[in-house]
């Protein structure tokens, strides 16, 4: 093995590590024995953790999913953006961890017994998904079955009162998923109780306009919208203050 293998190993696995810590802080779990269908979802949560362009210095469309290895090693991992940057605490800490054992009750929904005693629809190991808008909008509205979660939409504080700021972060996202599912119903589109990951992002396309976030950074560059973290859309959003009460009731 020579010392350019060794430096190629090397990269690669602080590489695919990296990529595992953001495809944890995105609420994925790792398992050993992973399908290749696992495996790319795993990628596409963790993938938005890369301060990568969209565009080639030629100014082509840049397609992520193609790009060889070596490429992504040039890129940092986790500073997007200056406005995506908010400390997230704990996340230092984060270890690979497997879920725990989940109690399965009528209806097939998740629980999962805490120290405390409590049965919550998350396990102890999960942190709250620190992802972007379009992420969290999937997961608010889809059962993750690979984790073994249910959309979190059905989430009260009691599932999140274990994690610092979590009823907190709840009722941000909430607020948001609200306005977006709103917007989309009144475009015609259908918000189950649980919807397919095509579903969400259809709704979530034709419905995030209603956050009326800035098209621009403070910087004058484009901002994509569907990549900013939740976190910092909470802040960019433009509604007025009853919107997001109003957001509860139907068009």
């Amino acid at each position: 093995c020579g010392k350019r293998s060794r430096m190629s190993l090397s990269e690669a696995r602080g590489l695919a590590n990296a990529l595992d810590r953001e495809g944890i802080k995105a609420g994925r779990s790792i398992s050993p024995n992973m399908s290749q269908a696992e495996l790319v979802e795993l990628f596409r949560f963790a993938v938005n953790g890369i301060d990568m362009p969209l565009q080639t210095p030629t100014g082509r469309q840049r397609d992520i999913f193609r790009l060889k290895w070596s490429t992504f090693t040039k890129y940092k991992i986790n500073s997007k953006e200056e406005e995506n940057s908010e400390e997230v605490e704990g996340l230092e800490a984060t270890q690979l961890t497997y879920a725990q054992v989940p109690i399965v009750q009528d209806g097939g929904n998740w629980l999962y017994e805490h120290a405390d005693g409590e049965k919550r629809k998350v396990p102890s190991t999960w942190t709250f998904p620190m992802v972007s808008l379009r992420d969290i909008y999937v997961l608010w509205n889809c059962r993750n079955e690979n984790q073994k979660i249910v959309p979190m939409k059905s989430f009260t504080s009691k599932d999140v009162s274990f994690l610092q700021k979590g009823s907190k972060n709840l009722a941000e996202v909430r607020g948001m998923m609200n306005v977006i599912s709103k917007e989309a119903a009144c475009k015609g589109f259908e918000i189950k109780e649980v919807m397919t990951t095509t579903e969400a992002l259809n709704a979530f396309s034709a419905g995030v306009g209603a956050l009326n976030i800035p098209l621009l950074t403070p910087q004058g560059k484009a901002r994509d919208i569907a990549r900013t973290k939740w976190s910092s859309a909470s802040r960019f959003k433009q509604l007025p203050s009853e919107t997001e009460k109003a957001a509860e009731t139907a068009c």
